[in-house]
């Protein structure tokens, strides 16, 4: 009989002991999307994606590459730029069709960037009529035709003596403004700077549209545009 006990009593042990095992094991994924594994953590991954603040991407594309990002993160690959453009280099990868693969337009358009990130590299400092010493970007991007992407670089000084450039540059002022804070209203803890912030963008705009209506050739702010796309580069 004590014999039988001791049997009953391994067993009841043994059965503990693997479902202890198993719970340290990471858990397999049902089906895509649906269990991702992240620092020892479970998170049932049942989420949709969105081009975000400034994205140069449609609904479908979002959706694509957003959950093809979390693929890549839930294989237990670093997410370095390097590593992804990595993974999307395969022809099946789903990533695959966001980056330019002909060196001679890819390289075309990394110099271009480059050309963007200089005239934002650079501080001009003036002097003022009291001596006073004034630091502003050299040169601003200014929306010049109906598109987004219809933009050019002018001095900073000459943007700021147009009174049609000036009020352009708030607009973009205001809009890159509005996008950080929907970058980061997820945050609780800036959730209410955020909404002040957002409010205040939304105020400028929507008061600089109301005196474009008054004017004999008003033009049209491009307010859904620059939340949909980037912002003055």
């Amino acid at each position: 009989m004590a014999k039988k006990k001791k049997t009953v009593k391994k067993a009841k042990d043994k059965k503990k002991s693997s479902k202890r095992k198993s719970a340290r094991k990471p858990p397999k994924a049902k089906g895509p999307h649906e269990v991702v594994w992240v620092n020892g953590s479970v998170h049932i991954d049942n989420r949709d994606f969105k081009p975000g603040p400034g994205a140069r991407l449609n609904k479908v594309e979002a959706k694509t590459y957003g959950a093809a990002l979390y693929d890549l993160a839930s294989s237990g690959v670093d997410c370095t730029p390097e590593n992804i453009v990595s993974a999307a280099s395969q022809g099946s990868s789903p990533l695959n069709p966001y980056f330019d693969w002909v060196n001679k337009v890819a390289a075309d358009k990394w110099r271009i960037e480059q050309a963007k990130y200089l005239c934002r590299s650079i501080i001009v400092i003036d002097t003022d009529a009291r001596g006073q010493m004034i630091e502003s970007p050299i040169m601003i991007s200014i929306q010049t035709g109906d598109r987004q992407t219809d933009r050019r670089y002018f001095p900073t000084f000459e943007v700021m003596s147009d009174p049609d450039m000036r009020q352009q540059a708030l607009i973009n002022a205001a809009n890159d403004l509005r996008h950080i804070a929907d970058k980061y209203q997820y945050m609780k803890v800036l959730a209410k700077l955020c909404n002040t912030i957002r409010g205040k963008c939304d105020s400028i705009l929507s008061g600089i549209n109301k005196e474009r209506k008054h004017q004999k050739r008003p033009r049209k702010i491009y307010l859904s545009r620059h939340r949909d796309s980037a912002g003055g580069d």
